[in-house]
């Protein structure tokens, strides 16, 4: 027997709004590419093709077996094969993970490109479903699921709680969230230019209400003013917070293993009393080419009380020191740990 989709009916619809007749929806076991049959009906017995074809109204029926699913939706242009193990058209999104557990119980989904569109939908009916494939534009990170609560009448935050443009009273998109809270999901882009820091605030000031965490991906996020953040915020590999003249106060979440860039400032933040802090984090590289004096010294200043500064052993050598010949700067209630031999520092000629 099959069970009940997060919605057996999916509507596809494109930035307009239109229905898109022909849409192809290639289903797989989640995080794979091994096709897994849906089914037409609540029975289970028979399978629909794969991939499914949006009708002319662009809905697609869709019942799962057991198991987790990954989606993959198309617009199905110029299709002529129609098998799993060649996706044709362009790829509108891709959702993995998708199982019956946590789905609704009834209602449509619809499937929009941005959070203005999803805003400028009409107010949603109990347990609708709208799939948002991006905040500015599909495929930039800030989209997700959100189910429609026709009885709430919470402050929009224009990320995880939004207000439909023509709603006067109750009624809510929520977006369907995990403990980690993404920027991206409050508009933050991650280009390095454009002001990230209301996008941070706003994410920060949802993570204050409950037992969520900031959680930044890779990107370089620009804060003209301080955020004031107040929750820990964890950094993917290649995330990077870059600032101008403020010291924010980060509690950032690294794994230990990562040794790629995370800060980008002439002003040292600060961190939490005892964080052990790598000068990979402030764009060393060690390959004893590329001049790490700066990067060395920011890493050292921004060591919090009672931190250690550890220096990572490498291949080759870190390339320091300057006119006035010091290579380390440190400060009191430090400590510099490196790995032997192989944590080397090289002094510039001249």
């Amino acid at each position: 027997m099959a069970t009940l989709s997060p919605s057996p009916k999916l509507q596809i619809i494109d930035s307009a709004g239109a229905p898109i007749v022909g849409a192809l929806l290639y289903t797989y076991d989640a995080g794979t590419s091994t096709p897994k049959a849906t089914y037409t009906d609540s029975t289970g017995d028979t399978p629909n093709t794969n991939p499914v074809v949006s009708d002319a109204s662009g809905y697609v029926a869709v019942w799962l077996g057991t198991g987790a699913y990954k989606f993959i939706l198309t617009d199905g242009v110029d299709a002529t094969i129609f098998d799993p193990n060649t996706i044709e058209g362009t790829t509108i999104y891709t959702v993995d993970n998708i199982s019956s557990a946590g789905g609704v119980s009834g209602g449509s989904v619809q499937i929009v490109e941005t959070i203005a569109a999803l805003k400028a939908l009409d107010e949603g009916a109990g347990n609708d479903v709208v799939i948002v494939l991006g905040y500015y534009a599909a495929g930039d990170g800030g989209g997700g699921l959100f189910r429609w609560n026709d009885t709430s009448s919470e402050t929009n935050d224009n990320g995880i709680i939004i207000t439909p443009t023509s709603t006067t009273g109750a009624g809510r998109w929520y977006r369907q969230i995990g403990q980690e809270i993404n920027p991206r999901w409050y508009g933050a882009k991650g280009t390095g230019t454009d002001n990230d820091r209301t996008a941070f605030a706003g994410a920060n000031t949802f993570c204050a209400t409950g037992n969520y965490i900031l959680s930044a991906d890779a990107g370089t996020y620009l804060w003209s003013t301080d955020p004031s953040l107040t929750t820990p915020i964890k950094l993917s590999p290649k995330a990077i917070l870059k600032w101008g003249a403020f010291s924010p106060s980060i509690n950032a979440v690294i794994d230990w293993s990562d040794n790629s860039k995370h800060f980008d400032s002439s002003n040292i933040p600060v961190l939490p009393d005892g964080m052990k802090v790598k000068p990979q984090w402030w764009g060393a590289v060690g390959d004893g080419t590329t001049d790490d004096t700066v990067a060395m010294n920011m890493a050292a200043a921004s060591v919090p009380d009672g931190g250690i500064l550890f220096i990572p052993g490498t291949a080759d050598s870190y390339l320091v020191g300057n006119a006035s010949n010091y290579i380390i700067e440190t400060h009191d209630n430090m400590t510099i740990i490196g790995e032997g031999e192989s944590s080397l520092l090289k002094v510039k000629d001249s």
